[in-house]
Parts: structure tokens; sequence; C-alpha cells
């Protein structure tokens, strides 16, 4: 990108990690580390959801279309906080992140949404969860916690997981963006899903590293997920989501050859 088109808006550094805003053409984005992007906006569509990765944690909307009461683990820049209250104004959203530092960019600079009935919660997520009165829970609760080293080491854990499909309504969804540049490490996580969910499906996001894993407390509910063309239309266009696209990976990476066949003739 040239350099004119780049424009260094806030540079800090918390607990020692450089953290940057940086606008970019029609974009304004945030970095970790100087090169590792965390979140972006963009400035004439502000309530949609740019990077790619973001977009496929957002599929759980497939098996959740209303969604009424949201929780959100790692804010970043408030993309998500932002899509969802766009489209849900009525939902009522958890936002928790352990950096008052990260809450304030996402305010002050990405003007994230944070009145009623949107609550922003300084505090690691694990403990927030841990302590939640159990009174009412989630359709969808969405992990993103990440810094410059990877994922959050207090968040990304089988206990993690476990407290938060106790924390859904029977038909909720939990959604989480993995990545790790160590094999073993993203096998622990991925095994801490699948120890504690009735039912898991992954979705690698293409030419990228994340993987999206979906957790339900039921089976896979593929009755939801393989929707009808025009319904999958509808709701894409919707959510500026290509949810087709997303669909036939679903199929690819988690049904076998056989399953996916079959699937032609429902």
């Amino acid at each position: 990108m040239p350099l004119k088109s780049r424009n260094i808006i806030v540079s800090e550094y918390f607990d020692n990690h450089l953290v940057e805003i940086v606008d970019e053409g029609v974009h304004r984005s945030l970095y970790f580390a100087g090169n590792i992007l965390q979140s972006r906006i963009s400035f004439i569509t502000p309530d949609t959801l740019i990077l790619l990765y973001t977009q496929y944690m957002m599929s759980a909307l497939l098996v959740q279309p209303e969604p009424q009461h949201v929780l959100l683990i790692g804010i970043g820049a408030g993309a998500l906080v932002r899509f969802l209250h766009h489209h849900f104004p009525y939902c009522t959203i958890d936002a928790v992140d352990h950096s008052d530092q990260i809450i304030r960019m996402a305010v002050g600079y990405f003007h994230m949404p944070s009145k009623d009935p949107i609550t922003i919660h300084c505090r690691d997520g694990y403990e927030f969860l841990a302590a939640k009165k159990p009174d009412r829970p989630y359709d969808l609760i969405l992990v993103d916690a990440f810094d410059e080293s990877g994922m959050s080491k207090t968040i990304y854990t089988g206990d993690f997981f476990k407290l938060c499909l106790e924390s859904l309504t029977p038909e909720g969804v939990l959604s989480c963006n993995l990545w790790s540049g160590d094999q073993r490490e993203l096998a622990e996580v991925k095994n801490g899903i699948e120890r504690h969910a009735t039912s898991h499906l992954y979705l690698p996001v293409p030419n990228r590293g994340n993987i999206v894993a979906l957790g339900f407390n039921t089976p896979a509910p593929w009755g939801k997920i393989k929707r009808p063309e025009n319904e999958l239309n509808s709701l894409s266009q919707r959510f500026h989501i290509d949810l087709d696209r997303i669909v036939t990976i679903a199929k690819r990476f988690n049904m076998t050859l056989g399953q996916r066949i079959g699937s032609i003739f429902l």
C-alpha cells in the first residue's frame, strides 16, 4: 500500500505491546505490534463486516437468525458490536474485554456503540462468565480474544468452552475465531471445544490462517444451515455476507463424501 494512503492516527504502548490505529483509504484499522491486523471498519459502510473471518463468525446467524441476548468476548475495534446493534437494535449485548485501552479506542476512534442495550465490561472473559448469574442464557456467544502473540491463554481452554456452552440457550451457538502457528496448540483448543460441545463444525477461512469453530448443545443443526437457496440469498443480502459460500465450506469440511452427496437430494 502506498505510504501516502496510510495515516497513523494513534500509536500507543500498553503493557509493552504496541497498539496502532491507522487510516487506510476508506478503512480505519486496528493493528497490534505494527503489522498484525486485528480489526477494520469502513468509513462508507461502518455497520458491515469487512474482515472475512468476522463474516464467518456470524454464520452463526444461520442457526440463530434473530438473537435476543449475545455475549462477545474480545472487542477489538467493535466491528461485531456495531454489526449486531445495527441489525438487531433491541438485542442486549454484553461486550467483554480485559483492556481498558482497547475499549477506549473502540468507543473513541471507531465509534462503537456503548449505551443500552449494550453493556461494556472491562474484565477477563473467563472471570466474567464464571461470575455471571445464570438467570438469562445467551443465544450467541462470540469469542475473538487475541493479542499479537495469538489466542488468549485464559480464554481458549476447555474449562472456558464448558462455561460458554452451559451459558447458551438450548439451541444457542458458540462461535470462536481460532488461529495459531503452533499446530499442537490449535489441536488442544479444538479438543477443548469437542470435549464439551454436543456437536461442532469447523469453517476454514479462505486464504487466511483462521478457522471459525461453531459449537452446539444439540446435534449439528444441518436443517437450519442448509437452507433453501432463496432463504440463503435473502439472508446474504440482509447481512452482506456470502452465506452460500460459507455453507459450501461447512459441508466440504464437516461432511463425508457420502453425506455431501446425500444432502443434494434433501
